[in-house]
C-alpha cells in the first residue's frame, strides 16, 4: 500500500509538471520521506524565444521532422560513435535543458524509444554536402559549431527522385554557406 501511495504522488507530481508552463520549486519527497522543495527552472520553451539563427535551426529541424524521410545519424564525441538511422518524429518539442537553461530541440519516435536532442545555441553553420560513391549518392546535413567541429551529420537514407529533390530544395533555402 506504501509503494502505492508513492506511486500515485510520483504520477500526480509527473501530471503537474507536464501541465505547468513553467515553475520555481516543487515539493518531492526525499529517500529519507522527508518532503523537501527544490528548485527547478521552467523546461518549456517557445520558439519566440529563439535568436535568429536558433529560429532558422528549428525551422529546419522542422521540415526535417515533417518530411517523412530517414536519415542516418552520426554523431561522434568524446570517445565514441553513435550511429542510428531513423525518422526525425512524429514528435518535435523545445525545450530548456533543466541543468543549464539552453534550448533544446527534441525529435522523437512515437514511442519515444528514439530520441534526438540538439542544443540549438550550438549550431553555427549548416552545410549540405552530396558525396557520390559507386553505388549512391550520399546527401549529408553537417551541422557544426563556430570552431567548424561537427555537432552531427544526418545523411537521407532515401535515395528516391523525390528525396533527392527535396534534399536540393532544403539546401537552396537553409545552406549558410551558399
Amino acid at each position: 500500500a506504501a509503494s502505492r501511495k508513492k506511486l500515485f504522488h510520483l504520477i500526480v507530481l509527473w501530471t503537474t509538471l507536464a501541465v505547468s508552463k513553467s515553475f520555481s520549486s516543487v515539493q518531492v519527497q526525499s529517500r529519507s520521506g522527508h518532503a523537501e522543495q527544490r528548485r527547478s527552472q521552467s523546461l518549456f520553451a517557445e520558439v519566440s524565444d529563439l535568436s535568429g539563427s536558433e529560429t532558422m535551426v528549428y525551422d529546419l529541424m522542422g521540415e526535417l521532422n515533417t518530411s517523412q524521410f530517414a536519415f542516418r545519424i552520426i554523431v561522434v564525441g568524446g570517445g565514441a560513435i553513435l550511429e542510428s538511422t531513423n525518422m526525425m518524429g512524429p514528435i518535435m518539442k523545445l525545450n530548456k535543458s533543466p541543468k543549464s537553461g539552453e534550448h533544446l530541440i527534441t525529435l522523437a519516435s512515437e514511442d519515444q524509444s528514439f530520441e534526438f536532442h540538439l542544443k540549438v545555441s550550438k549550431v553555427s553553420n549548416v552545410n549540405f554536402t552530396e558525396k557520390k560513391t559507386e553505388e549512391k549518392t550520399l546527401r549529408i546535413i553537417r551541422l557544426t559549431n563556430d570552431n567548424k567541429e561537427p555537432i552531427c551529420s544526418l545523411i537521407l537514407a532515401d535515395y528516391s527522385t523525390k528525396a533527392s529533390e527535396w534534399f536540393s530544395a532544403l539546401a537552396d533555402k537553409y545552406d549558410l554557406n551558399n
